[in-house]
């Protein structure tokens, strides 16, 4: 192979790693946006999660109403993270 039939054949493989580059970069600012606007929900959520173990006290009828609203937020929360993780891996 001449130097020239080389260079073109390098260019041809740049210009195809060139264009999957840009759409991995399309891709990737989608995802970061799209994960940017549900992490801000679910710091929310957090947050409020944290609050409502702080109020858990010892009237019982309060503490199992918060347990229970707690715990299904936690669990929420849990698979909402375990998402984004394996998201992520992709």
């Amino acid at each position: 192979m001449d130097t020239k039939s080389l260079k073109e054949v390098l260019q041809r493989d740049l210009d195809q790693l060139a264009a999957l580059r840009d759409e991995l970069r399309v891709q990737a600012n989608l995802a970061k946006a799209d994960f940017a606007d549900e992490w801000s929900q679910l710091e929310a959520r957090w947050l409020h999660v944290k609050d409502e173990i702080k109020r858990i006290g010892e009237d019982s009828k309060l503490r199992t109403e918060l347990e229970a609203k707690t715990r299904t937020v936690l669990d929420e929360l849990k698979n909402s993270y375990q998402r984004i993780k394996q998201e992520l891996k992709m």
